[in-house]
């Protein structure tokens, strides 16, 4: 069997990696759509590719947001792109988001979601409450629709190290609280609440935020926002793998302030280093095994998130518990779910 799978967003996620490699063990050939072609990028690309399944993930990228003329025609010329590239080989989804980072409010988006899972034979999501969304503001049939875990998005890292080498390597301070936010620096994320947090309250802790930004207006933002707390750092850059691993061994809890995700992968690459985690009690679509006392929720910043933060940057690391959440995510085990999906969706 071969699997086409669109968009490649190896570079950005390890997702399809990990997936890829464990679906080669099990005798199924990926190939990815890498070099995008104009006119009408998927059906060109099925042509090209001859796959036997075509397996799209974050279908945004062939509709990107409509900043000029031709990105306004990319986008509407996607749903009969879509079409004609399924009409011949089937097609399977993962939602991995129940709509694009920042464009659920924009005009046409959910229209051609619910397009997108309407064509498809089988639509994949992350949790049970994740089906439960996407069959509800999507008009998805549960028949269609498959839980399967995410994945482990921490396999290529390297082994825990203790938080003091850790924090040796990268400077920073042994003896104080770190809290973390790593990952797209945007405004899904929530981080200028988060900084106007630590200047009205103070809380006795350093809060780093780390990693790449596609807006540099929003990028400006942060860095006004910030410039004036000397407990807020800043660090705008992708990291490797190897520094993203020494960062969650630095800090001593990381924060996902996310507005509405059915699949925060970040969260799970913290879970997968026993890192505790900080996180608003709307973010409910990830299996995060709870009760689990890595995990420490919050109604909203203005009401708890103390007591949680609290209590999050006093609890130790768990590599015990990341073990068994490794296991729970193992690429084997998600593979044969895939393999079983597929056979089925042909």
């Amino acid at each position: 069997m071969k699997v086409l799978f669109a968009a490649d967003y190896r570079k950005s996620l390890p997702y399809q990696t990990g997936l890829a490699r464990a679906l080669r063990d099990l005798g199924i050939e990926t190939v990815f759509y890498s070099h995008y072609r104009r006119g009408l990028p998927l059906t060109r690309g099925v042509l090209e590719a001859s796959p036997d399944l075509l397996h799209l993930h974050w279908p945004e990228a062939f509709f990107p947001t409509p900043s000029n003329w031709t990105l306004w025609i990319r986008k509407h010329r996607y749903p009969f792109d879509l079409w004609l590239a399924t009409r011949s080989t089937p097609m399977v989804l993962t939602m991995h988001n129940l709509f694009p980072h920042n464009r659920k409010a924009e005009r046409c988006v959910a229209g051609l979601m619910r397009w997108t899972c309407r064509l498809a034979r089988q639509v994949f999501v992350h949790s049970e409450v994740g089906a439960d969304r996407v069959s509800a503001t999507l008009g998805v049939p549960r028949d269609r629709l498959c839980v399967v875990p995410c994945g482990d998005l921490s396999e290529d890292m390297p082994e825990a190290s203790s938080m003091e080498w850790a924090r040796d390597e990268l400077g920073l301070p042994r003896g104080d609280r770190i809290a973390l936010i790593f990952g797209a620096i945007s405004p899904y994320k929530g981080i200028g609440e988060l900084i106007e947090f630590w200047r009205r309250r103070q809380p006795p802790g350093l809060l780093y935020i780390v990693g790449w930004t596609a807006d540099a207006s929003y990028a400006e933002t942060i860095r006004i926002a910030s410039a004036s707390l000397d407990r807020v750092h800043v660090i705008p850059r992708r990291l490797s793998e190897a520094e993203l691993a020494c960062w969650l061994d630095a800090a001593n809890c990381a924060i996902f302030n996310y507005e509405d995700l059915i699949n925060p992968g970040a969260v799970q690459l913290a879970m997968a280093r026993g890192l505790p985690i900080l996180l608003p009690k709307r973010i409910n679509a990830i299996d995060l095994l709870e009760p689990n006392h890595l995990v420490h929720r919050y109604e909203k910043i203005d009401t708890h998130f103390m007591e949680r933060l609290d209590r999050a940057w006093t609890t130790p690391h768990d590599l015990a518990l990341a073990a068994r959440w490794k296991d729970f995510i193992a690429w084997p085990r998600i593979a044969r779910i895939h393999r079983e999906v597929y056979a089925r969706s042909l």
